[in-house]
């Protein structure tokens, strides 16, 4: 048994266990726990997570809170990519509302909003994301006049018109449940 292990025989990929969550396989959740060990960890509780597991849900959540500690524009985007792809698919209403942080209005002078070499904000890039999980009419009403394809010149009034619809709108989106992370 322990070669089993040892080559792989449990060893589950990654992108099989974002499937079965995708997919809401919820008869997987009793194998899952009782193979954790087998699997890629963190994966593995995201997954339970969105098949329902309330406590992993909260952990998450706490996990991927915005740190506005982040100083350069290089972290920021990688600290953005990382935790927004897991609230994104945990595909909670509470989730998607942790992601108004990101737009932070105190970070608006500050250079890690910013793209190296460029007139750019990084927190376009959240908007952009946020025009993924977020299916809403009005919220696609109010973003598809913007160009924000990198190319536009930053709003910070946008940006906060975007902010404060999430704020206004918690419990009320309608989210995608087509994303998955990438499959590292």
């Amino acid at each position: 048994m322990q070669n089993a292990i040892k080559y792989g025989l449990f060893n589950v990929p990654n992108s099989i266990l974002y499937s079965v969550a995708m997919l809401y396989m919820y008869e997987a959740v009793p194998i899952i726990r009782k193979n954790m060990q087998h699997y890629n960890r963190n994966v593995a509780e995201l997954c339970l997570a969105r098949l329902g597991d309330t406590a992993l849900q909260a952990k998450i959540l706490r996990e991927n809170v915005y740190t506005p500690s982040t100083v350069d524009d290089e972290s920021w985007m990688n600290n953005f990519i990382i935790k927004s792809s897991k609230l994104g698919f945990l595909g909670t209403q509470e989730g998607i509302y942790e992601l108004r942080n990101w737009l932070d209005d105190t970070t608006h002078q500050n250079p890690a909003y910013r793209y190296i070499n460029s007139d750019n904000w990084a927190v376009y890039d959240v908007v952009e994301v946020l025009k993924i999980w977020i299916k809403n009419p009005d919220f696609w009403a109010m973003t598809k006049d913007q160009n924000i394809d990198g190319y536009c010149p930053c709003s910070y009034e946008y940006i906060m018109r975007v902010k404060q619809w999430l704020i206004d709108n918690k419990g009320k989106y309608i989210i995608s449940k087509e994303y998955c992370p990438p499959c590292n």
